[in-house]
This record gives structure tokens, C-alpha cells and sequence, in this order.
């Protein structure tokens, strides 16, 4: 694993989840309709309900958390309802061909 080995880093957590139980997905697409969940989502869920990785890394002889990466668990993944022209300025700024906030008048 890239963290475990990298010089820098000082210390590793990773929260352990339980996977997704059977039928959850079924149960969360009903409540809410009409969105559904990725198949590439649904994979990674059925391994472990969401993500906690955090890691410490040490500078000048101090220990700082470095870094956090989190993936919600199903329980807490929720629609974000945006119209046509929010959609797509988050898809234009994810892929790096705009920015997040409108340009000053």
C-alpha cells in the first residue's frame, strides 16, 4: 500500500465497516426514487459501508493528521437535487474545465 510505505507518513488508521446487508440497495432506491445507485457504488458498499482512512505524517518532528478520505455509508447517501445549469457547471469544474463559483460581473 502506497500510505504504508510512503517515508512521510507516520500512522495509519483505517476504520474497519461492515459490508451492505442484503436488500439495503432495493430499500434505499425506493426511498429515494427515481435515483439509483451506480453498480460500480454498489460493488465497493456489498465490501465495506463506506470508508474512514486517515493518516498522520511527521514534519519537524511533529506529528499532524494528514490526510482523511471518506465515503459516506449507504445510510447517509443522499440525493442533491441541482437544476440543468448547476449540473452542469459541477461537471465542467470536476473535469477541470471550469471553476465552482460564476465569474464576478
Amino acid at each position: 500500500a502506497f500510505l504504508q510505505g510512503h517515508a512521510g507518513v507516520s500512522k495509519l488508521y483505517f476504520h474497519d465497516m461492515s459490508p451492505v446487508a442484503a436488500g439495503a440497495f432495493a430499500a434505499w432506491e425506493r426511498s429515494n426514487s427515481p435515483c439509483i445507485l451506480p453498480d460500480d457504488l454498489k460493488a465497493f458498499l456489498q465490501i465495506s459501508d463506506g470508508l474512514l482512512l486517515k493518516w498522520d505524517a511527521k514534519l519537524h518532528g511533529e506529528t499532524n493528521l494528514l490526510g482523511t478520505m471518506h465515503l459516506n455509508p449507504l445510510n447517509s447517501i443522499t440525493e442533491i437535487p441541482l437544476d440543468k445549469d448547476d449540473d452542469n457547471a459541477w461537471i465542467e469544474m470536476l473535469m477541470g474545465q471550469g471553476d465552482l463559483l460564476p465569474p464576478s460581473a
